[in-house]
């Protein structure tokens, strides 16, 4: 039974274990059957990927261009073959270009190019050849002459735009002072004394240079911190110019009654001759005359006269014009300006005592009937408006009501007239000062207000003849009417006493005008400050001369008085460069505006000058008439070019390189290209910005598109 229980129980496990056998045997033999579905997905997913990765991997490449082109247009690569001239990356050169953009630089044709154009093209040209980690700095020599970098600088963009944005001016070229300066900004770089060049970019006329010895101050000068030093010749072997190189008026200096004599002078500052032509001048928009102007051989010059009549009481702006001529290489020196003011009357005060019975004995009798119009039905004829006092009256008068005083009797003027009379003359006033017989009078006193000593007078013996008047400086202003005579009627006015005197050493100075045969002066001429003084040292009656009595004494006591008065137009009529100025009442001098002549306003700086208001303008740098209104009145001024640009002819080039030392080399513009190397220095700065431009342009399109698939 044990056997039948066991064996029935072993049957009984063994039956149990086949569901498990059969179960392992139906795995191992089980198989991995694709799914038709399931395949089409896992395809898609796969090619989707590689898709989205290689489309990454293009928008990684193109973004990572895009920075790189970013670094190197900041950059500016270039390369550049060695030169003869210029190293290249081998040390540090640094380099001052000096350029010259004063009036003749500008001069030029509709055929020619101007100098300044060539010159800047040189410059770009040279600065496009230099390679290497030197710097630039850029000096221009018109005045005043200005540095542009205080010293040289290796952004070469920023110089390019300094050098391209130089348009030239109207003023005098200093180059002596423009290469000082560039030594000077070479001194202070940090290349070595022998990495150190200058440039000097000119027309390089004979006025650089001073044609003789008392110019030499002015010569350009040897250079110290240059290793080398280089001058560009940018002007053509010929320029022909002619100009107007003088307007004023001559004679008659208080400009009587508004007749007035205008000169203008005409230089051909050519090699050749230069064709006839016609010079007008006009008065605003009135045209006043026009003149004939002859051929003129080379370096020759003529003048030509307008006898005018201008209306008094106002300001009047000429301008003298030349036709136009084609071969004229500088058309801005065919015009020229100036200014004229034409005073109503000048206010005359004398000094002098009425203590005579007759009015012929008074000292100033002849000087007054002179200015009061001895030949006028009436005295409002007279250009002059004189009034009298008596010497001890002198202390209620205002001098500033009168432009002029005349003394006749110094007795009763004490030190603190005459220190009155010395302000008076300072602040511009004119004095005219006879010193005859000074009875009562402090002669030392005297000598503190005159520049002068008094010292004995000198009578000539009775039976002597006594001398004679000459004129010491017949092209004074002042006797511009007595020019040309043949027979001149003060040569026979004689003097039979007078003053003799001391010359200081020191103080203003002193210019006989008028003097005796034997050499002693008469009338003498002085300026103290802003005024001016004449000195007679013989009486104003006719005890000591006859002058008097002579029919040139009208003239000559009238042009006396009105160029003491002093000239209202100095400071109407500047060069390019230099200030205008003026005066006025304090109470007008509050605010000044000139219209300039491209229309614009310029405020001028003004102050308190003793009795008056003082204004200056020191931005002139445009030729022409300025304007200023003054209530219902205008006042003009006007400012002309330097005739000294006018001369373009070149000079030699051996005196221009002896000047500045033995380190020196001169070329022609033409010739930059050969004289630095026939390899040009390439800048790949353009390239690379248009290659950027692309760049940014195709990862913009990329982006979109490929967004777009996804």
């Amino acid at each position: 039974m044990s056997f039948v229980h066991g064996g029935m129980a072993m049957a009984a496990a063994g039956l149990a274990m086949v569901p498990v056998l059969i179960h392992l045997l139906n795995r191992r033999r089980y198989r991995d059957e694709p799914w038709a579905a399931m395949q089409f997905i896992l395809s898609a997913v796969q090619r989707t990927r590689r898709r989205l990765r290689t489309e990454q991997w293009i928008l990684l490449a193109v973004r990572t261009l895009v920075m790189a082109l970013v670094g190197l247009v900041v950059a500016r690569p270039y390369f550049a073959p060695r030169s003869e001239l210029l190293a290249v990356g081998e040390k540090r050169i640094d380099r001052v270009l000096v350029l010259d953009d004063s009036l003749s630089m500008r001069a030029g044709t509709m055929m020619h190019s101007s100098a300044l154009e060539r010159a800047k093209s040189a410059m770009l040209k040279l600065m496009d050849r230099s390679g290497g980690s030197g710097g630039f700095a850029v000096v221009t020599a018109s005045r005043p002459v200005r540095a542009w970098f205080d010293q040289p600088v290796q952004d070469r963009l920023a110089v390019r735009q300094v050098v391209e944005g130089i348009e030239g001016t109207h003023a005098v070229s200093d180059l002596n002072g423009a290469v000082e300066l560039a030594d000077a900004i070479l001194a202070r770089g940090t290349a070595p004394a022998e990495a150190c060049e200058l440039y000097v970019f000119s027309d390089f006329c004979g006025r650089d240079l001073g044609r003789s010895v008392e110019e030499s101050r002015s010569a350009i000068g040897p250079v110290e911190n240059a290793a080398r030093v280089v001058l560009i010749q940018t002007a053509a072997e010929s320029r022909p110019n002619r100009a107007i190189t003088d307007l004023r008026v001559v004679g008659q200096p208080a400009l009587l009654n508004g007749a007035a004599e205008v000169l203008a002078e005409i230089t051909n500052f050519s090699s050749g001759d230069t064709p006839a032509t016609a010079l007008t001048l006009r008065a605003g928009k009135h045209e006043l005359g026009q003149r004939s102007i002859p051929s003129l051989a080379a370096g020759a010059r003529t003048s030509v006269t307008f006898h005018v009549r201008l209306e008094p009481g106002r300001v009047h702006a000429l301008e003298a014009t030349l036709d136009r001529w084609e071969g004229d290489w500088l058309q801005e020196d065919d015009h020229r300006r100036l200014a004229v003011e034409v005073p109503n009357r000048r206010r005359v005060l004398l000094v002098q005592n009425r203590g005579t019975e007759s009015a012929q004995e008074e000292p100033l009798f002849h000087f007054r009937l002179t200015l009061d119009g001895a030949d006028a039905t009436s005295t409002d004829q007279s250009p002059f408006y004189t009034t009298q006092v008596a010497a001890d009256q002198f202390r209620d008068v205002v001098l500033k009501d009168y432009d002029v005083v005349a003394v006749g009797e110094w007795a009763h003027l004490g030190r603190e007239a005459l220190e009155r009379l010395r302000e008076f003359v300072a602040q511009g006033g004119g004095l005219i000062a006879f010193c005859g017989e000074l009875e009562g009078a402090d002669v030392d006193d005297l000598g503190e207000l005159l520049p002068i000593r008094l010292l004995d007078i000198h009578r000539e013996a009775d039976d002597q003849p006594p001398p004679t008047l000459t004129v010491s400086d017949p092209a004074h202003p002042m006797l511009g009417d007595f020019a040309g005579q043949q027979r001149n009627i003060l040569g026979r006015a004689h003097v039979n006493t007078w003053r003799r005197i001391e010359n200081g050493t020191n103080g203003p100075r002193r210019e006989p005008v008028l003097m005796t045969s034997t050499g002693d002066p008469i009338l003498l001429l002085t300026e103290i400050g802003m005024g001016r003084m004449a000195i007679w040292l013989t009486s104003a009656d006719m005890s000591w001369t006859n002058l008097p009595a002579k029919p040139d004494y009208l003239p000559l006591m009238m042009n006396l008085t009105g160029f003491v008065a002093g000239d209202r137009n100095s400071g109407r009529n500047v060069k390019v460069g230099e200030s205008l100025w003026g005066r006025m009442l304090f109470s007008e001098s509050e605010r000044i505006e000139l219209i300039r002549p491209d229309g614009k306003r310029q405020r001028a700086g003004h102050g308190v000058d003793g009795w008056t208001g003082r204004w200056r303008l020191n931005d002139t740098a445009l030729p022409g008439i300025y304007e200023w209104s003054r209530g219902s009145s205008q006042e003009y001024f006007c400012v002309n070019a330097d005739t000294a640009e006018s001369d373009l002819r070149r000079v030699e080039e051996s005196r221009v390189a002896s000047s500045l030392g033995d380190r020196v080399a001169i070329v022609d513009s033409t010739e930059l290209e050969a004289f630095a190397g026939s390899a040009d220095v390439r800048e790949l700065g353009w390239a690379l910005a248009v290659i950027l431009l692309l760049a940014a342009t195709t990862e913009s399109l990329l982006g979109r598109w490929f967004g777009g698939a996804r």
